[in-house]
């Protein structure tokens, strides 16, 4: 299951899930252009270094990212 607390790139961070792969795996807006695709942005996010998730959050890294832990 692609949960956040499964995947490799998940550390735990309290009671939460801290991803290593950052914002700009997080931030993206779905466009409405034809070709419609995920366009990489970068939303702000102040003090909060990495995202930080539950660990049953489903993978919301886009495109998703999730590799599962060894």
């Amino acid at each position: 299951m692609d949960t956040c607390g499964t995947c490799a790139h998940g550390q735990p961070d309290g009671p939460d899930v801290a991803c290593t792969l950052g914002w700009e795996a997080h931030d993206a807006l779905w466009t409405s252009l034809p070709g419609r695709r995920w366009e990489p942005t970068s939303a702000g996010h102040p003090g909060v270094p990495l995202p930080l998730l539950t660990p049953s959050t489903r993978c919301m890294a886009v495109p998703a990212r999730w590799a599962a832990r060894e």
